[in-house]
């Protein structure tokens, strides 16, 4: 396919890959196989833009015989997913091959990769601080704000921080105030030992689940 896309001089290629491609350690054959299949269109040179939805909404749809019966069983607990329309995700697809600006990016769930710090402060869960250098660590995002007991903190499914530090600025350097590892949620609130006065917090990523860290909201 790369080699036919070469040949015709295709200027775009938008592949459906899946989020599951990006959150690492890779789990599965599919997601396994799917970042390989990336990983090869990264290498070509081609245009590609890559749509990593998380889960197909119209998969609930095997659902319908236990809905019937009286009980569902699903194994993800408590956990939350985020789910899109496969007629949607076909609508990004169609603006990613038609419109400029899409090459080279990855979309999860229609949501692009976002490197402005002002997208963890705009009080929108669907937009978020990405940062910029793949695989590579440590991350931060720093934000101005008050007293604090403690941050609220949302990431994104796709790029969980999974070990990072929660800092604040004493008007001279940066103190340490939660060190958090071992966790993976997407929401959190993180109480600080005492409440702190300050200007600016910092969250310093060592380690995220996906090869970039992001965050969608940091909050008192």
């Amino acid at each position: 396919m790369i080699a036919a896309a070469q040949d015709a001089g295709a200027p775009r290629i938008v592949m459906l890959s899946s989020a599951g491609a990006r959150l690492l350690p890779l789990d599965g054959p599919m997601p396994t196989a799917l970042a390989a299949r990336e990983q090869l269109l990264r290498e070509s040179g081609l245009g590609v833009t890559y749509l990593r939805p998380s889960a197909f909404a119209s998969n609930t749809l095997g659902w319908r015989d236990a809905i019937r019966a009286g009980k569902v069983v699903d194994p993800s607990g408590d956990g939350q997913l985020a789910v899109t329309d496969p007629d949607d995700i076909a609508r990004v697809a169609v603006a990613a091959l038609t419109e400029e600006g899409h090459v080279g990016k990855g979309f999860v769930n229609g949501a692009t990769r976002t490197y402005l710090a002002s997208n963890a402060i705009d009080h929108d869960l669907a937009t978020f601080w990405n940062d910029n250098t793949d695989s590579q660590y440590p991350d931060a995002l720093t934000v101005t704000a008050p007293a604090l007991a403690g941050v609220g903190f949302a990431s994104n499914p796709d790029g969980v921080p999974t070990d990072f530090t929660v800092q604040t600025w004493d008007g001279a350097q940066w103190a340490d105030q939660v060190h958090v590892t071992g966790k993976a949620a997407v929401y959190r609130w993180i109480p600080f030992p005492a409440p702190v006065t300050t200007t600016q917090v910092r969250i310093a990523v060592a380690v995220a689940q996906n090869s970039f860290s992001r965050i969608a909201e940091p909050t008192p």
